[in-house]
């Protein structure tokens, strides 16, 4: 299904567990025990690995729950809200120094603190989530993986380096890999349409060629 770049990935790389050809972008998984196709990362929060066939469906889980916990949010604050209006429109002798936000904030500890904190909880993982989601549709976009992504991170200043000591990198397959600057050359990015396609609408994937155990 994908083209090996030569530098992430190389031809003819056998998998010993699996033992067959590890086609490009895969990845074998330790804790799964197999080899996961267009490998992304092994989620802790849903117990298995996030790849080809799954990766819509991790997308649909991070956007249903940042909604859910906003959701949260924004009730636990209306009901803080209302809480707090009540008591400052019941106390009619309250003033305007009695109704600063620093006054308004003591105001709704005391009387929803348990609410109060829980808001603060739910806004918290309902941005981290989001942050995590804006995430993945970002490397999508790109058509980059979470893996490949980390990789980069610490061969791009490899190859920089070398470019700026030899003039070159020395890897193979240079011109196909990487761009002249020493930035990996990414050969899968297909438009963003077709990025986002590729992971909603997913081709079948062929196995790899089996291997004989030695």
């Amino acid at each position: 299904m994908y083209k090996h770049d030569g530098l992430l990935y190389k031809e003819s790389t056998n998998c010993e567990t699996c033992l067959f050809e590890k086609p490009a972008r895969s990845k074998h998984c330790g804790l799964c025990n197999r080899c996961v196709s267009r490998f992304d990362h092994h989620c802790g929060w849903v117990a298995t690995c996030i790849g080809l066939e799954n990766h819509r469906f991790f997308l649909l889980f991070l956007a249903y729950h940042s909604y859910m916990l906003g959701h949260g949010a924004l009730l636990c604050f209306q009901t803080v809200a209302l809480s707090v209006n009540e008591d400052l429109l019941g106390n009619s002798e309250a003033g305007a120094a009695e109704k600063a936000l620093g006054t308004v904030l003591q105001r709704a500890a005391q009387l929803e603190r348990r609410l109060l904190v829980l808001f603060i909880v739910l806004l918290i993982l309902a941005l981290m989530v989001l942050a995590l989601l804006l995430y993945q549709l970002n490397l999508i976009r790109r058509n980059i993986t979470t893996n490949e992504s980390w990789k980069l991170s610490a061969l791009t200043p490899v190859l920089k380096q070398q470019i700026k000591e030899h003039g070159i990198a020395i890897t193979a397959y240079l011109p196909f890999q990487t761009n002249p600057t020493g930035t990996w050359k990414n050969i899968y990015d297909r438009g963003w349409k077709n990025n986002f396609r590729e992971v909603f609408r997913p081709d079948p994937v062929k196995p790899g060629r089996r291997i004989e155990q030695i």
